[in-house]
């Protein structure tokens, strides 16, 4: 699941593109490469997330259920951003941490949605 998405994520620097459309500003070399760093930090039963360039340098990652919502994104500036709503009910917490380490912050882990084994 995250394997697929390496190319998916390289892509976005390389081309400058996303779904056959031009993206205004590719990602940074950088922003690619914390991307990648996150995806392989991933746990390997996390659900596979939505990748996209947002159009102004950001690589973004988002899962979407129900009543839920992940965003993640990378500028390429050391720091990782992301946006969570953990139901229609709640307000949507953000936060911006430091990824130089490339470790993912742990309250991102558990927000993280993963594929339940039956």
């Amino acid at each position: 699941m995250k394997r697929g998405n390496q190319g998916e994520v390289a892509a976005l620097g390389e081309a400058g593109r996303h779904c056959g459309q031009a993206v205004r500003v590719p990602p940074s070399r950088r922003a690619v490469d914390d991307a990648l760093a996150f995806l392989l930090n991933l746990p390997p039963d996390s659900d596979p997330p939505h990748v996209a360039a947002s159009g102004d340098g950001e690589v973004v990652f988002d899962w979407r259920g129900h009543d839920f919502w992940l965003d993640v994104g990378f500028f390429g500036d050391g720091k990782i951003c992301y946006c969570v709503k953990k139901s229609m009910s709640s307000p949507a917490d953000s936060y911006e941490d430091d990824f130089v380490q490339r470790r993912v912050p742990l309250r991102l882990l558990e927000a993280i949605p993963r594929t339940r084994s039956t």
